[in-house]
């Protein structure tokens, strides 16, 4: 019977332990949560998640063509196009579409058209407007 006893008395004590330890770390994630609350109020942050976070960097036409390999071809094909229109009146605008797969160096490849000397030559006014996933026509006009 003191077996019993002694066993019933250990288990109890740990199991007592174990409740205040997590009771002491449950009231800690609490005070934690209200304080976030509070700096949220502080900020005027707003609950909820609605737009993604690009983790890429912005588009730009800036390219160090001594790094890019190979597309000197594709360049020469895109100059054409652009230096061959006869249209000089202003009054039609030509669109040369550079499509294909993520990460396949279309961005670089119209970076290098527009930076070309041959090309910067030929026009007056250039621009350069970057399309993304989050496409929004007003912010681009």
């Amino acid at each position: 019977m003191k077996v019993k006893k002694l066993v019933s008395t250990l288990f109890s004590s740990t199991i007592s332990a174990f409740d205040n330890a997590i009771e002491t770390k449950i009231e800690e994630i609490l005070d934690r949560l209200k304080f976030v609350l509070e700096q949220k109020d502080i900020f005027s942050l707003k609950e909820g998640f609605q737009n993604r976070v690009s983790q890429r960097l912005p588009a730009t036409s800036l390219v160090e063509e001594s790094c890019v390999y190979g597309r000197d071809f594709f360049k020469e094909k895109i100059g054409d196009l652009l230096l061959s229109n006869d249209d000089h009146s202003g009054e039609k605008i030509s669109v040369i579409p550079i499509v294909g797969m993520g990460g396949i160096g279309k961005t670089t490849l119209a970076g290098l058209v527009y930076n070309d000397d041959v090309v910067k030559k030929k026009f007056d006014v250039r621009a350069w407007v970057t399309i993304s996933d989050d496409f929004n026509i007003t912010r681009i006009t």
